[in-house]
């Protein structure tokens, strides 16, 4: 009895064994996972490094024989100037008073010499005729009214709101009234405008803009220089400069003499004009 019981179990046991194992199989034939394929990240390429200007700037070390290494030194140069002993330390010349406006936003220009020079250069009008949102009418003789983007136009006499400079000083009297006549544009190296809110760097009274007239150096100017000039209606202008420099000083002096009778009455002209400049550093 008990001999054929052991054998009903063995033989239960294997047949449970071999249910299991063909349902196992079944199982992993009926199922087919796809590959799975595993790649690495690939490398990206660096991005080109912009190449910096050397020019302007130049690290140069040097070392003895048989000495310590010095500290670089580094050499930057700027604009090219025409007078001995280098650039002015306050004045910018043309080409950095360009690169300083270029990165100031908003409504500024800078005017070369060369831009009116070469033309009759008679009165304001002519420097900044051409400069968008300014406006110059003339009315009699050499004066006008000046108006930056429509600021003063209900003006009859005078100029205020806009604010002129001769190297960054105030010319215009205590209440804020300047004539154009007393401008000379045969003077000036560049002239610099600042319209809107950029005229505030030079107060809060400049609501209307400022005009900055910047002459040139003892340091960049010629040594000697004359200009005459004729035109009808009796036009006659001569001006005459002279600039240098000796070791730390150097000046900048020019003067003008006009005289027209204008196209229209009561529009009859007679100007001496004189502006310096010295330095020392």
């Amino acid at each position: 009895m008990s001999s054929a019981f052991r054998r009903l179990s063995s033989c239960l046991l294997a047949a449970t064994a071999c249910a299991l194992v063909s349902q196992a199989r079944a199982q992993s034939n009926s199922v087919s996972l796809p590959p799975v394929t595993v790649d690495a990240p690939k490398q990206r390429p660096r991005a080109a490094e912009h190449q910096r200007d050397t020019a302007s700037h130049t690290t140069v070390v040097t070392r003895p024989a048989g000495g310590p290494v010095p500290s670089p030194t580094r050499t930057t140069t700027s604009g090219s100037n025409t007078g001995a002993g280098g650039g002015s330390l306050t004045v910018p010349n043309t080409a950095q008073a360009t690169a300083d406006i270029q990165r100031t936003p908003g409504g500024v220009e800078v005017v070369p010499d060369t831009a009116f020079k070469d033309g009759p250069a008679n009165t304001v009008k002519d420097v900044l005729g051409w400069v968008p949102g300014v406006l110059i009418q003339t009315r009699w003789g050499p004066d006008g009214r000046l108006s930056i983007r429509g600021s003063g136009l209900s003006r009859s006499f005078g100029n205020r709101g806009i604010n002129p400079f001769m190297d960054g000083i105030p010319i215009s009297t205590a209440d804020g009234l300047f004539d154009l006549f007393e401008i000379d544009p045969t003077a000036y190296r560049y002239v610099e405008v600042y319209k809107g809110a950029n005229a505030l760097r030079y107060g809060a009274n400049s609501l209307g803009g400022a005009i900055n007239f910047v002459m040139p150096t003892g340091r960049d100017a010629s040594p000697f220089e004359v200009r005459f000039d004729a035109g009808s209606f009796g036009y006659l202008k001569t001006q005459t400069s002279s600039g240098g420099a000796y070791g730390p000083a150097d000046y900048f002096i020019t003067t003008s003499a006009q005289r027209e009778d204008g196209y229209r009455e009561h529009s009859k002209t007679d100007s001496e004009r004189l502006n310096a400049n010295f330095g020392y550093q």
